[in-house]
């Protein structure tokens, strides 16, 4: 079982994308809460599942399923390292900066 270890700026992250929600729609801020969770829980298991995001084969991304945010991460020997909880409409090389 791997631990997680989640970055201030994908805390940040979660924090924006909850306000979003829940100004919308108090649901749909749960089901994020919810599909969030059970990722995390995929991440902790078998984090090598996801697919690579760089060509170094360093960096990986999770989809949250039926929302436009990817969880992007990386594996270090027993830690799963989350960098961003990034929304996918927004400029991609935010990820870059935060690495």
């Amino acid at each position: 079982m791997y631990s997680l270890v989640i970055s201030t700026e994908a805390q940040e992250d979660l924090e924006k994308a909850l306000i979003y929600y829940k100004i919308n729609s108090e649901s749909a801020a749960e089901k994020f809460i919810d599909t969030l969770q059970i990722l995390y829980t995929k991440l902790m298991q078998t984090p090598q599942y996801f697919s690579y995001l760089d060509i170094n084969k360093n960096l990986r991304k999770a989809s949250l399923t039926d929302f436009l945010y990817n969880i992007i991460f990386e594996i270090q020997d027993s830690l799963v390292f989350i960098f961003a909880i990034h929304n996918t409409h927004q400029n991609p090389d935010i990820i870059s900066k935060r690495i």
